[in-house]
């Protein structure tokens, strides 16, 4: 079944079936559509999640009709047409994205849906043709049909993923892959391509953690507490790349938002309803008791089957980055609530999670502080988006995507670097463009001359560098001590004219 499907894609990338604008147009177009017609059917096959809310499907569902749109008026056919034609009559063009090859998109368990729209919207605007690995069958079926009535059945390929391993995918090639769920990308997906051709390009989510950084600066603690509570604590979604299950608080604030939040949202303190794997809210129950002794005096935990989504540390607990790495991957994989964890100042919480991440970049990291403090955190801590004073929701649904370079020392051994998309307008509702799946081909021509006579576009017009960019003022700001001598000066100065006009007047006065 892979290698029909395969076959058949490479076939319509062979004949160009995407190679004109306005054929991606109709394409995306008929994407929207059979997305929005197929609506009530795909938040149905979402919601079999018993995790997914049905609010949590529509937003996945909005997200990817949004990115389609975005990317259909991306497209411009009549500026191609114009750029094509001034190529044909002599003019240069630095611009021109040409389609890399066949590209497989591999789906997320985390977001089923989102992480397959979003990829294939760009690589058809890109023209590019797909092979999907879907992981559910449900969602299979339902995107095998929308796919089936709305684009080029031989340009998009759906397969459920099921057993597949890294070794099926060893004979396909592949220009470009979109990889998206941990467990495979792990087994050396992305090293089995390359054995196929070296020169993949490689789309995969980093692997660090999300969190939450509450400092004291923040203008309103009850603003806080409501994002906390409508939007995390109250989200059982699993998303261990998006969404945040640690919240590290300043220990002279936690204790007010932690109240506030259970004011604002009751709820949150009685216990969750079980997971369908009791067996792992068991084993995350006994794992927060071993680990922090205060959770042992409280009566949140006499339930293990069902732990409450609100859970406050107390600063008498061990807080360091032993006993939160123990912690940290089973919670936010698993567990639906948050955690507060009370840090004493913001470098201890940036030297804290960047341990806990070991050098990991993560994909969404939510502050809420004033602004300098906000800056001060970004700089420190390794994240691909970070969201001050809010929380979109949307975000739970997508990911950061980064490159995967392969770098070949002197040596035989292979290192993989991961880097991030240069574009200035990634973003995380549209984390995927028309230029990840493309190469630029850029065109310089001139009139032919002969070699001494022609004007090359990259001569050099300056022997020298503009030194005004990096001079620095004159001199710099004067000493604390060189402030006081000069306001002394002026006050006695200003004493002795004083005096000085007071002793003259009186003396014309006395002569008169």
């Amino acid at each position: 079944m892979l290698a029909a499907l395969y076959q058949t894609v490479e076939a319509a990338w062979v004949e160009s079936r995407l190679e004109n604008v306005l054929q991606r147009q109709k394409e995306l177009a008929a994407l929207h559509s059979g997305v929005k017609n197929h609506r009530t059917a795909l938040i149905a096959v979402l919601c079999q999640d018993p995790m997914v809310s049905d609010a949590s499907a529509c937003e996945e569902i909005e997200l990817s009709l949004d990115a389609i749109q975005k990317l259909y008026e991306s497209l411009d056919f009549p500026s191609t047409l114009a750029r094509e034609r001034s190529i044909q009559v002599g003019r240069s063009s630095s611009s021109d994205l040409t389609p890399l090859g066949p590209t497989l998109i591999q789906a997320s368990p985390s977001c089923p849906l989102s992480s397959v729209i979003l990829p294939l919207a760009a690589a058809i605007a890109a023209g590019s043709c797909c092979l999907v690995l879907c992981t559910t069958v449900p969602v299979s079926v339902e995107l095998d049909k929308i796919i089936r009535s709305s684009l080029d059945q031989e340009a998009v390929g759906v397969l459920a993923q099921g057993a597949m391993d890294a070794d099926d995918l060893a004979q396909f090639h592949f220009e470009v892959a979109v990889l998206q769920d941990p467990a495979t990308t792990t087994n050396n997906f992305a090293a089995t391509l390359r054995r196929r051709n070296p020169t993949v390009r490689v789309h995969a989510a980093p692997t660090g953690l999300p969190a939450v950084f509450v400092d004291r600066s923040a203008a309103d603690v009850d603003a806080v507490a409501s994002w906390l509570g409508g939007t995390i604590a109250q989200n059982p979604r699993q998303h261990p790349g998006r969404v945040p299950r640690l919240c590290f608080v300043d220990e002279f604030i936690i204790e007010r938002l932690a109240s506030q939040i259970l004011r604002a949202f009751p709820s949150l303190e009685e216990a969750q309803r079980p997971m369908p794997d009791g067996s792992i809210m068991q084993d995350i129950a006994d794992l927060l008791l071993r680990t922090f002794p205060s959770l042992q005096r409280k009566s949140i935990l006499r339930n293990p089957r069902k732990l409450p989504a609100l859970i406050m540390l107390e600063r008498s607990d061990p807080i360091n980055d032993e006993t939160i790495n123990q912690v940290a991957d089973q919670v936010t994989t698993h567990y639906s609530g948050i955690i507060l964890v009370p840090i004493t100042s913001l470098d201890h919480g940036i030297d804290l999670w960047n341990k806990v991440n070991q050098g990991k970049t993560a994909q969404a990291t939510y502050l809420f502080s004033a602004s300098k403090e906000a800056f001060y955190l970004s700089q420190f801590l390794n994240s691909g988006h970070f969201f001050v004073n809010h929380i979109p929701t949307r975000s739970f649904g997508t990911s950061v995507y980064y490159i995967l370079h392969v770098l070949r020392l002197f040596t035989n051994a292979v290192e993989i670097v991961m880097v991030a998309p240069t574009s200035d307008q990634d973003s995380y509702e549209l984390p995927f463009r028309p230029g990840h799946f493309s190469r630029n081909k850029s065109i310089s021509q001139i009139p032919l001359r002969d070699p001494e006579r022609a004007r090359l576009p990259w001569q050099s017009r300056s022997g020298h560098l503009n030194s005004k960019k990096i001079s620095q003022p004159v001199g710099g700001r004067i000493s604390y001590f060189e402030q006081g001598l000069i306001v002394g000066l002026s006050v006695a100065a200003l004493t002795a004219s004083g005096l000085v006009y007071l002793l003259t007047r009186g003396v014309k006065y006395y002569f008169r």
